[in-house]
């Protein structure tokens, strides 16, 4: 009898501790960081239209989506404007990095992330979109950078005829490379000496 209610005391005393645990988690909000953090120097180099830009760039999120996306904002000197849209991609040209969906990776890879911009955001005025293609590391683990460079291409929509006779037709997007684009992360500005409080050191007494 003794060994029965020590038992039951056990079972009592373990499940009061797991409600008051979870409790604790429950009421702890979830912190959640940036798939891109902070703000990045993007350097445009543009051979075939005899340009280069440079320009500073944050990722905002769209939260709740996968692959992650959000919006690119460029810094224009008046603030942040939105200028267009961000999606990380795994490589179109080796889809096993798809296989995570079946649980065969921990996490997704997304080499890539891709870019939509209009030619005006960099000052290009033919019009159009820029379709950007920026290597980005996959692997959490992995000591390289975020993003490191890509290549930009002008996007134009184009028409072809569906069938012999021309009744009908399809659309595709056709890009044409432009040239590179090289990715730098802004780091905090370090305080500067001269703004530091600096400490005078007691000089000589007068009429010493």
């Amino acid at each position: 009898m003794l060994l029965l209610l020590r038992l039951i005391s056990f079972v009592v005393v373990t499940l009061v501790a797991g409600f008051q645990s979870a409790r604790v988690v429950r009421s702890t909000p979830r912190m959640t960081d940036a798939t891109i953090p902070g703000r990045w120097r993007l350097s445009f180099n543009l051979p075939a239209r005899n340009t280069n830009v440079v320009v500073t760039a944050r990722f905002a999120d769209d939260e709740g989506f996968e692959p992650p996306q959000g919006r690119v904002l460029f810094n224009l000197g008046e603030g942040e404007v939105d200028v267009g849209r961000w999606l990380l991609s795994e490589d179109p040209n080796d889809r096993k990095d798809g296989l995570w969906i079946w649980g065969l990776f921990a996490e997704p890879l997304y080499p890539f992330l891709l870019m939509t911009i209009p030619s005006d955001a960099i000052g290009l005025p033919e019009g159009g979109q820029l379709a950007v293609r920026v290597n980005h590391k996959a692997r959490p683990d992995d000591d390289a950078q975020l993003l490191t460079r890509g290549i930009v291409s002008v996007r134009r929509r184009e028409s072809i005829s569906a069938d012999l006779v021309g009744l009908s037709s399809a659309t595709y997007d056709r890009d044409t490379d432009l040239g590179t684009v090289v990715c730098t992360p802004i780091l905090a500005r370090p305080i500067e000496e001269a703004s530091r409080p600096k400490k005078v050191a007691d000089g000589p007494a007068a009429g010493e």
